[in-house]
């Protein structure tokens, strides 16, 4: 009876052995060692592989890449390395280094000596040409910026406020997350502090980042909801990115906001007369005429629907301004104002509600349903007898 062939022998003869990368039958004194799995290459097949500055191991680029450090130009470092030299990436400027940091902030000396030596904090009203930067990754497509303003209560210092604000929380993680700018309805008393557009789920994670912000400008003496005992109507506007919605679903989140009056005004937490000279709840015209733009909104209104460049994709864009809440540098009602909007924008998105369902029932009730998601409006709904 025929045997079957014996598998083939690939074991080298002594003093010879394969490559691991190209199978060539190579001298074994003449391999080198590639990290991080320890294999053994011939010389050719090593050429191609990055080599570290320090240990100068060889890596296979495949499994791992080296290092640069921007104080260290021309040179590059394993993993293993990276770690031993204590490499940190500044948190403003998002660059890697193997020097010591600006004190305990983990900035470089760059940008410590940037920060410490300012241009005007303030910017002029509206004067800024920038990418706006995106945090998070929302789930139902939408974006929410923020601008809330904020006065002095002596009406002095505010600049310096502006200016450590900017300092401490300007950037994170290497990209501009918000600036203050110069706003004439404050009288010259404070500023309005603009947030880079956030995703719902960003925000709800970075709470703790929010709220240290918030307590800067309390600590420093800036108020926002008492701004009208000082004669300023400081205001909160959180905008939506409107073109990222569909024609019904813009339709039903105006509807939301505009056909449902007492609601509206209860949650803005605004005075009568503040909401009537800076957010009518009012239409400019009938809503599907906003929906399909041939009218756009006012800055006196509660929505302002408007277009602007987004500089980050190069085209124009649609923004909802939702302009109703009272300004607040209390960090429940901010997250609270938030959650308002999202809830509105996420209901007018819910197929599960149909074009009609725009009702202060279907809103309240939809909050109520979702108040895991919306935990500071529905306990204040609560607590004013809202909902049950």
């Amino acid at each position: 009876m025929a045997t079957a062939n014996p598998e083939p022998s690939y074991s080298s003869p002594p003093g010879r052995t394969h490559c691991e990368r190209c199978n060539r039958e190579v001298p074994a004194d003449s391999t080198v060692e590639i990290q991080p799995h320890e294999e053994h290459w011939c010389q050719e097949c090593a050429r191609e592989t990055p080599q570290c500055s320090r240990c100068n191991r060889r890596v296979d680029p495949r499994s791992e890449s080296l290092q640069s450090f921007l104080d260290r130009p021309g040179r590059s470092y394993c993993e293993e390395c990276s770690r031993e030299i204590d490499a940190f990436t500044c948190e403003r400027c998002g660059e890697q280094f193997t020097g010591d940091y600006y004190g305990e902030e983990g900035i470089c000396h760059q940008c410590a000596e940037d920060r410490d030596t300012p241009e005007e904090p303030i910017e002029e009203y509206h004067s800024h040409d920038r990418m706006w930067n995106r945090f998070g990754e929302p789930k139902k497509r939408i974006f929410y910026g923020v601008e809330l303003e904020a006065i002095s209560k002596t009406g002095y210092g505010f600049s310096e406020v502006a200016e450590d604000l900017v300092r401490s929380y300007g950037w994170y993680n290497g990209r501009e997350f918000l600036f203050t700018e110069d706003d004439c309805s404050l009288e010259h008393q404070g500023f309005e502090t603009i947030f880079h557009p956030m995703a719902p789920e960003w925000i709800r994670s970075h709470t703790q980042l929010l709220g240290r912000i918030l307590k800067l400008m309390i600590d420093n003496g800036m108020i926002s909801y008492l701004a009208p005992d000082h004669g300023v109507s400081a205001g909160m506007h959180v905008s939506v990115m409107f073109n990222r919605l569909r024609l019904w679903e813009r339709h039903k989140f105006l509807a939301l906001i505009f056909n449902n009056k007492a609601l509206t005004a209860a949650v803005s937490r605004r005075r009568p007369e503040d909401l009537e000279r800076w957010a009518r709840i009012e239409a400019p015209a009938t809503i599907p005429k906003m929906v399909m733009k041939k009218v756009y909104g006012a800055k006196e209104i509660a929505v302002n629907v408007k277009t602007v460049m987004d500089e980050a994709i190069g085209k124009y864009i649609t923004l909802a301004e939702v302009r109703i809440f009272r300004g607040t540098l209390k960090f429940e009602s901010f997250l609270m104002n938030l959650e308002y909007v999202i809830a509105c924008v996420e209901l007018a998105m819910d197929h599960h509600y149909g074009l009609r369902q725009t009702t202060q029932e279907d809103l309240l009730g939809y909050i109520r349903e979702n108040r895991k998601q919306f935990p500071h409006i529905y306990a204040w709904l609560k607590e004013k007898g809202w909902v049950k």
